[in-house]
This record gives structure tokens, sequence and C-alpha cells, in this order.
């Protein structure tokens, strides 16, 4: 029967029998599951001798005590004793199976397609006849398979700690779902981390544990059972225990989905793009309107801080839009060849090809992305902004809030601009350039503001030259237009040498690949 199973998953996905047949030795199986069983000893040992010496032997004479009220008494405090017990260790237990399975399982899938990368081996396993779903499906679930077992050894206890300390069946399977869709965002992250040259499981793994903080901070508000504001376009998240649960499963499903598009697309091409301009457009209706929900409010009913609209729209969609300007960006020589074939084409396959083209310059589908973010957006900045300004420490007019939206995009198409621009010239990295233009976008004019604006007010334009231009309500409109036309003509002008680049790219490159032609044609 087991041969079988094996014959039947060979079949289905070689990829994966290869993982477990490598890695489910007799040896490895002995050495997890000993360390396993022991590491559990010492867990149930280090938390029994906590317990007061007497509460034991009370625990087990309970039914001769019941006649005396005094030990009747002392044996229910007992019992308590010894649910807060069970209780403990299995709070303790499900911390250490999430960190175990989510840190564990980040490094040994980097580190096992670092080494494939290295050898060679993974662009042997890409011209193999498989699927590439079935490839990552494969690596996916075989790479931490010793790993699995190990916490699947560790399931029996768990459930047993947890029933004695009077936790719900439903509410332990819910925490092994969510645990396996977390798991699954982070271990499709970790595989997209590698194959984007993330060589390091040591850096991955640490920048991992940085998250998971943030995240169990995110979960325990999803969960805040009395916490009534916490609604998605009215909807009452905070209301009830099942709502929060099924829209943070829902959340995390979709995330695996998103990185599992790019990890297969990035593992069929190396040299593409990270996103196609399809999926970027999909991409940001979805993640605007995801957090659209949160900035929604009804003020009839109990309005909602605007202050989380600004954040979502001010702080998150700008860092969203410099992430998506990376992933949309093609590398010099995928645009020299671009530019080469457009040579004589007519302006209508331009725009199309810089509209939906995979290998045409980003700045198109960057304005048509912020002119999708800004349909999406126009509602709650027009009409659901209209509440009252005293009830609120920080608060921005409907005015003050489109133009603050309009200097933002202008910051975030001239940070696509010169990106498009440094990855044209010759340099060896001019990635790490790219990253650090975008990094000093982000950074100078808050520094620039706490160094000069902190004791005088009148430095505030500088923020207008941010991608979260907040300070709008402290600057006159004088600074604020010679903010915008500032910000227009340094668009203009990049435009333009932008445009003068590819063109030039374009005819060098075809002069290059004539010039040899046209030479052997003169000499015949």
């Amino acid at each position: 029967m087991t041969v079988n199973f094996l014959d039947k998953l060979g079949d289905g996905n070689p990829q994966l029998f290869r993982e477990i047949k490598g890695r489910l030795r007799g040896r490895n199986i002995a050495i997890m599951a000993s360390l396993s069983l022991m590491t559990q000893f010492l867990y149930v040992m280090c938390f029994y001798i906590q317990l007061p010496s007497d509460d034991n032997t009370q625990y087990h004479h309970f039914s001769t005590c019941i006649e005396y009220d005094i030990q009747k008494y002392q044996c229910i405090q007992a019992i308590i004793n010894w649910q807060k017990w069970w209780l403990e260790l299995s709070n303790f237990l499900s911390l250490i199976l999430f960190f175990t399975l989510i840190l564990g399982g980040v490094y040994m899938l980097m580190s096992d397609l670092a080494q494939e990368e290295k050898r060679g081996t993974l662009n042997f396993i890409r011209l193999s006849p498989q699927s590439s779903e079935k490839i990552l499906l494969g690596k996916l679930l075989g790479v931490p398979i010793l790993l699995d077992l190990t916490i699947l050894l560790a399931i029996p206890l768990h459930l047993y700690a947890s029933i004695a300390a009077n936790i719900e069946f439903g509410l332990l399977v819910g925490f092994y779902v969510l645990v396996g869709v977390i798991c699954s965002v982070f271990y499709t992250a970790a595989m997209l981390y590698t194959f984007l040259g993330g060589l390091q499981p040591w850096l991955g793994t640490f920048s991992t544990s940085l998250l998971l903080f943030p995240l169990f901070q995110l979960v325990k508000i999803f969960f805040s059972f009395n916490n009534t504001y916490l609604r998605w376009f009215n909807f009452p998240i905070g209301d009830n225990f099942a709502y929060a649960y099924c829209f943070t499963v829902a959340i995390f499903c979709a995330l695996t989905y998103g990185i599992w598009q790019l990890l297969n697309r990035r593992f069929l091409n190396q040299n593409a793009t990270l996103l196609s301009k399809k999926q970027s457009y999909l991409l940001v209706f979805f993640t605007n309107l995801g957090l659209l929900g949160f900035a929604w409010h009804n003020s009839t009913v109990s309005p909602f801080n605007p202050n989380v609209g600004y954040v979502d729209l001010f702080f998150i969609v700008p860092l969203c839009f410099l992430v998506l300007i990376g992933g949309l960006s093609p590398t010099r020589q995928t645009l020299q060849d671009w530019a080469r074939y457009q040579v004589g084409r007519s302006k209508k396959a331009l725009v199309q090809e810089l509209i939906w083209g995979e290998k045409s310059p980003s700045t198109i589908a960057i304005g048509l992305n912020l002119v999708l973010t800004a349909l999406i957006w126009m509602p709650w900045m027009l009409l659901f902004n209209d509440v009252n300004p005293s009830q609120y420490e920080y608060h921005l007019s409907q005015i003050q809030v489109v133009i603050s939206f309009v200097l933002m995009v202008n910051m975030i198409l001239l940070a696509s601009a010169i990106v498009q621009i440094i990855l044209l010239t010759k340099l060896q990295k001019p990635q790490v350039l790219a990253a650090g233009i975008i990094g000093i976008i982000l950074s100078l004019p808050p520094v620039l503001v706490l160094i000069f604006a902190s004791h005088n007010p009148e430095k505030s334009w500088l923020w207008l030259f941010s991608v979260a231009p907040i300070s709008i309500q402290q600057v006159s409109n004088t600074s604020i237009f010679l903010a915008l036309l500032s910000q227009w003509t340094m668009l203009t002008v990049l435009s333009f040498q932008l445009t003068r680049q590819l063109k030039k790219a374009g005819e060098s490159t075809t002069k290059t690949l004539l010039v040899p032609s046209i030479a052997k044609t003169s000499r015949l």
C-alpha cells in the first residue's frame, strides 16, 4: 500500500516525491523524532515543577474529600491550579509551534533554493516537463517535511493540554488553520526572496522574525471582541470572533495567492519584471479597495476616525507604489531590445505597448495605476471625509486632501521616471542606485523638516516634496503652487530625458546590427 502511494505521488508530483525521498530517511526521522519527544518532555517537566507540591496529591484524592467542605475547597483549588498549568503549557506550546514552523520552514526553504541556485540544478529542474506549479508546490511541501514531522509529533501533547485547560476543540482547529495560512504566506515569500537574488538564508530568517511581532499585533486587533469601530465598509468585523477570524484567514489566503503568482512568474523567467502590467492593475485595484474599506465610515452610525484613512492613503499607498516601481521597471538590456523594435511602429501600437507590454518602460503603467487609485479614493476624499474637525486632533478638509494627493502622485511619478532613467545607464548595479534614490525620496524631506522646521514652522513646506505631504495646513497657498509647479517642471524634463534616452538606445542598437550587414554587402 505504501509502495502504491509513493508510485501515485511520483506520478502526480515528481518534485515532491524527490524531496520526500531525499529527506525522509531512517536516520533523519529518528533524530527529529527523538529531538521532538525530548523537547516535549523537558517542557512538561519545567512546567510541572512550578506547581505546589500538595496539589498533585489533592487532585488524585478528590473523590475522598467531597464529604468535608474544607477539603472540597482545597480540591477545587487544586483542580483550578491544574487547569492553569495546562493552559500555560498550551499557550507556550502554541507559541513554540508557531515560531518553529515559520522561522524553521523559512530558513529551510531559502537554504535549499540557495544551494540549488549555486549548484545550477535549479535551471535543470526548469527544463523538466513538469509544470512550474508542480515544481514549486513540491518544493514548498517537501523541503520542510522533517520539520513538519517534528511538529506533528508535538500535536498530541498540545491537544491534550488544550482540552485539559477547557479550550474548545473548534478553537484548536481554527488555530491550526490560521497557522497554516500564515505559514503559506511566509513560505511563498521566502521562495520569492531567493529567486530575487536573496541567497543569505540567515538574513531572510532574521527579517521574518522582525515581522512576527507586528503580525501578532495585527491579529490581536482583528480578534478584539469588543472593538465595534473595527469595520470594513461598515461590516462589523470587530463585533464577532467568527467575523474577525474569517476576515483574517481571507487576507492571508489572498496574500498567498498574490505572492504565488509572482513566484511562478519569476521562476519561469528570471529576466522578466516581477509583475506584468496587467497584474499591477489588478493588484493596485484590490489593494486600494481593501485599504479603503477600513477608512470608510458612516457618520450616522459611528464615525470612524479619519486618521485611519490618512494613514492608508498617505503612508501605506505610497510605500506600495514605491515597491511597485521596482517590480515593474525593466532592466537596461530589456529596454534596449524593446526600443529597437519600436522604430517605425505606429503610435497606436506604441501606446498599447506602454500600457500592456511587459518590456516597455513602467512610467505610463505607474501613471495609470495612480489614476486608478484616485478613482477608488475619490469618494472618500470628497464625501466621506466630512466629519467634525473638533472631534479629532488632526484633520484635513476635502480640498486639502485632494491637493495632498496630487502632490503625492507627482512625487511617485518623479520617482518612477528617475528609477527608469537610472536603469538605462551603463552602471554595473543600477538597481542599487535606484533603491538608494527611492530611500532618499522617502527619508530626506522628513529629516530636513526635523532639522530646519522643528523650531521654525515656516520651513514646513519641505513636507510638500515628500510622498506624504501631511503638513499642507501649515503652509501658504503660494508655497503649494510653487511646489506643484516645480514638480510638474521636473516631471516634464525627466519625461523628455527618458524619451530621448529610449530613442537613442533604439537607434544605436539598430545601427549596431545593420552596420556589419551593410559593410559585408559593400565588400561583395
